[in-house]
């Protein structure tokens, strides 16, 4: 999660970006991702940086959830071009990796389900900003000047996938379990043990993260084939 990391942080803010990154690895987990390490910066004034357990170090954020993905869900086809000041896709990287490494029509549908299952992942923390807060959800990509924006990083791995509608379907189906009531129990479990804890996963499992839904996220196919 980005922020303004030169101003005070504030317990409400702490709290708030624990939320956040507490969704995110809930629903990175649903999608069958291994989520290993969660951070979240102290209350207080000043800067501060967080060093992940492979030794990478951020300085931009306020709170970090790291989950281990397949190659293209990682999105190395997706990156910040400076040029046109936004996310940008590799599409012709990518569609060599899929003629080269991807073999047969399974394959492709799991290669699919991972990158919206990080869709939704990346979907989830701005959701769940709005559900803590009672207020509507806004999904627009406001970009910030890295690139590092959840919802354009949404938005851009969703040009990976085929059909028009699934940055919509994939938001609809991200909120719809962050509503579900025990779903949301996990979140604010999760939360709150990040919140006292300050990290997660240097040491022991990541409580409070569900088991996979097998086969999730869907595709929008069906919904497309009735329009």
């Amino acid at each position: 999660m980005n922020d303004d990391t030169d101003c005070l942080f504030t317990a409400a803010d702490r709290r708030q970006t624990c939320i956040h990154e507490a969704a995110h690895a809930v629903i990175y987990a649903f999608g069958g991702a291994f989520v290993s390490e969660m951070a979240v910066r102290p209350e207080g004034p000043g800067a501060w940086q967080h060093t992940s357990k492979r030794g990478s170090v951020r300085t931009d954020i306020n709170g970090i959830c790291r989950a281990e993905l397949p190659h293209s869900a990682k999105s190395p086809y997706v990156f910040w071009d400076e040029d046109s000041y936004c996310m940008s896709v590799n599409r012709t990287g990518y569609k060599k990796y899929i003629q080269t490494r991807i073999v047969g029509k399974k394959s492709l549908m799991e290669e699919r389900r991972w990158i919206r299952s990080g869709v939704c992942a990346a979907l989830a923390g701005p959701i769940a900003d709005a559900i803590s807060d009672s207020v509507e959800i806004a999904l627009a990509p406001e970009c910030n000047e890295i690139g590092n924006n959840d919802i354009c990083d949404a938005e851009a791995l969703c040009m990976l996938l085929p059909w028009r509608n699934e940055y919509d379907f994939l938001a609809i189906e991200t909120e719809r379990l962050l509503r579900t009531p025990e779903i949301w129990k996990r979140v604010q479990d999760l939360a709150a043990a990040l919140e006292v804890a300050g990290t997660l996963g240097n040491v022991d499992d990541i409580p409070f993260l569900p088991d996979p839904i097998p086969n999730w996220p869907p595709t929008p196919y069906r919904r497309n084939k009735h329009d």
